[in-house]
């Protein structure tokens, strides 16, 4: 299948969220809106306590989140979150269909034992990638290609697939596999034949995460957005520096800067170039006639389909309800 090349979208988004905590304007074209899309449901699951080191690994765990800073595990014990310093350099927090944890170090797994980690099995090379699945999946970067590997419970590994390029990122939740190699994002699900080639471009190389949510649609985490790829395009439903996890159908959220979880519901509605535009078309027509341009409904709509075609709508219907 061709790839669907997003005509440095994602470039162009990159840019824009390097930018938008800096924009004091009062257009459409220099002001951006910073909500969640409105049609999701949005709730705050839980605060995380983080401090100034960087965010190495985040999952969801029973509904609660995970997440490693360097040494430390910060987890949820009864309704406080708590912080422990394991002493390990922590490379990856891996979560299975039961919701036991294990967690990746430089070169073994470990789970949490009572008194401090014990060591489950010796591992080198490759990135551990499990969310609540009954198999691990392994990346790694060879010579000139990333490969990837399922290993089951029973100790087999099977190979899964190899890509050309090198390895940026990748995830392995229930819906299956989302990763990004070179400038290029695939995803792939169990059953299915061979990897879908969801997007080609420059701007995928400064992904910060990534979550497969369903068929053919994947969550990139960018510098100070979210978006959801689709074959059809592009959609940005957030903003803000987050890491992002996928669990029961409730996509979650990390704010890194403020250490807020959110639970984003409705992820499946959205999406489709039609449903998004009607929306926008909506959005608009609910904006009343003496707004200004800032309009949070307005702004909203100019984000789903861009603020030359907002402009545009905004327009005709004034038009439309104009006396005649």
């Amino acid at each position: 299948m061709k790839p669907h090349r997003l005509v440095s979208t994602i470039s162009a988004l990159v840019l824009v969220s390097i930018a938008v905590s800096q924009v004091r304007a009062q257009t459409c074209r220099d002001t951006a809106y910073l909500g969640f899309d409105t049609r999701l449901t949005a709730a705050i699951a839980s605060r995380v306590p983080l401090t100034a080191a960087p965010v190495t690994a985040f999952e969801m765990s029973a509904g609660r989140p995970l997440v490693a800073q360097g040494t430390t595990l910060l987890a949820a014990r009864g309704d406080q979150m708590t912080g422990a310093d394991l002493k390990l350099p922590l490379r990856a927090i891996l979560v299975d269909h039961q919701d036991r944890v294990t967690l990746q170090t430089d070169d073994s797994v470990y789970r949490l034992g009572m008194a401090k980690p014990e060591v489950v099995a010796r591992q080198s090379g490759g990135r551990l990638h499990r969310s609540g699945t009954q198999t691990t999946m392994e990346a790694k970067q060879a010579a000139t290609a990333a490969q990837f590997a399922i290993k089951q419970e029973d100790g087999r590994t099977l190979p899964l697939a190899s890509i050309p390029g090198v390895l940026r990122l990748a995830s392995w939740n229930a819906e299956g596999l989302a990763t990004i190699v070179g400038n290029s994002l695939f995803a792939w699900r169990p059953g299915e034949g061979d990897l879908l080639r969801l997007a080609t471009d420059e701007g995928l190389e400064r992904v910060r995460d990534l979550v497969l949510v369903g068929p053919a649609k994947v969550v990139v985490a960018l510098n100070e957005s979210l978006v959801l790829l689709t074959p059809q395009g592009r959609l940005i439903v957030g903003n803000l520096k987050g890491r992002v996890r996928w669990s029961s159908g409730t996509l979650y959220v990390l704010d890194e800067r403020t250490g807020t979880v959110w639970s984003l519901k409705g992820i499946d509605t959205i999406g489709a170039r039609e449903v998004d535009e009607a929306y926008a078309r909506a959005l608009i027509k609910a904006v009343p006639a003496d707004a200004p341009a800032t309009h949070a409904a307005f702004l909203e709509a100019a984000r789903i389909v861009g603020c030359e075609l907002a402009e545009k709508l905004k327009s005709a219907s004034r038009g439309a309800a104009a006396p005649r």
